[in-house]
């Protein structure tokens, strides 16, 4: 993208639209698992693999240590309707 202003023009990079899709997934999931009360941990290893896990807590609200690994699917060709 190229924004015109006055007379110098700025070369705007844009992040691909795959990256924009998986960080709003993931953002979904965490704010997601806010709302039950849970907690997530990002992966910060990149594409590949866990892009996080879910840490349980017990009765008393303290991390219990148990967790899950969890990859994050997000985007248009992962649902076939809308109760997937």
């Amino acid at each position: 993208m190229i924004i015109v202003k006055g007379q110098q023009k700025l070369d705007i990079c844009t992040m691909p639209g795959n990256y924009s899709t998986e960080r709003k997934g993931i953002a979904a999931v965490q704010a997601r698992l806010a709302d039950l009360e849970l907690i997530w941990r990002e992966t910060s290893t990149g594409d590949f693999g866990i892009d996080g896990h879910i840490e349980f807590l017990d009765e008393k609200s303290e991390p219990t240590g148990m967790m899950v690994g969890v990859q994050v699917k997000s985007g248009q060709s992962y649902f076939s309707g809308e109760t997937d």
